[in-house]
């Protein structure tokens, strides 16, 4: 009788844990529980969907290579081949699920694989990004932080740096003074197309970084005008900037971004960076 009363209450187990654990995973992990959140509006990754574009801009063309000590050529302007920056918006749910937040996605494309000369565990480390965002409806201060890269930046407005690089998991967030004002939500990086050998044509290759910094922090980049000044150089630890600054007196002579083309040498060492402008109707 025992045993009978055993085997029954195993077999009733059985039958609840099938119906509370293994019939619901096997729906997860076969992706039918993935398309039905997409269909919904509801994406179980930050980043599954990419976002919504608010602005796309075409950056290619825009390297200034000076040798520097330490670093091979070729693998510098790899790390230097921005070639566009897009400008995303993610909105969830507030039943989304926990911590999954509202964010302002920074989205770059490079014409190539970046090199990683240090194994980041985000599979780029020779690439540093600077961004300076002008927020709507904040006052920009004068900048006095050692964090900025040495830039002209008569003219120029921000009210927050991003600073973005492999070496951190996150993006940092920093004000005008150098303070660390917040961090991103994550760091996503995507490589596509492989190399050929041989005779065999070289598929083109590329690597895109998405930096999501939390919108409840920086605010809707869907409402009011931005100003985006974008950054590219190689890396420096020793550096506050993260940013190698190799010329006289800690010029920067090797980068790329939304630079002012003027023909000539920046004065100083001193580039002067464009604003992209993201003009939204409120």
């Amino acid at each position: 009788m025992k045993l009978q009363q055993w085997t029954a209450n195993s077999m009733m187990l059985v039958s609840v844990l099938a119906a509370l654990v293994l019939v619901p995973a096997g729906f997860i992990l076969s992706g039918r529980f993935t398309d039905w959140l997409k269909a919904t509006g509801i994406h179980p990754s930050p980043n599954l969907a990419d976002g919504f574009t608010l602005a796309d801009f075409d950056l290619q063309g825009s390297v200034h290579y000076r040798p520097s000590v330490g670093y091979d050529g070729d693998e510098a302007r790899r790390a230097l081949s921005l070639r566009r920056f897009a400008v995303k918006k993610v909105a969830f749910r507030p039943w989304s699920g926990a911590g999954i937040s509202p964010r302002l996605n920074l989205c770059f494309e490079f014409d190539d694989r970046l090199p990683d000369p240090h194994a980041s565990p985000s599979g780029f480390s020779m690439t540093v990004i600077h961004v300076y965002i002008k927020v709507p409806g904040k006052t920009a201060e004068p900048g006095a932080t050692d964090k900025a890269a040495n830039l002209d930046t008569e003219g120029m407005e921000w009210n927050y740096q991003v600073i973005i690089d492999g070496l951190h998991e996150k993006a940092r967030i920093y004000d005008t003074r150098g303070n660390l004002a917040s961090q991103g939500l994550g760091l996503y990086v995507e490589s596509s197309g492989t190399k050929g050998t041989g005779r065999v044509q070289p598929a083109r290759t590329g690597t895109r970084i998405t930096a999501a910094l939390p919108m409840d922090f920086i605010g809707d980049p869907s409402r009011g005008e931005w100003r985006y000044y974008v950054l590219v150089g190689l890396s420096d630890s020793r550096n506050p900037s993260m940013m190698l600054h190799s010329g006289p007196n800690g010029a920067l002579e090797t980068y790329s971004g939304s630079v002012v083309e003027s023909g000539r040498p920046a004065v100083d060492g001193k580039p002067r960076l464009r604003p992209l402008e993201v003009n939204n109707r409120i």
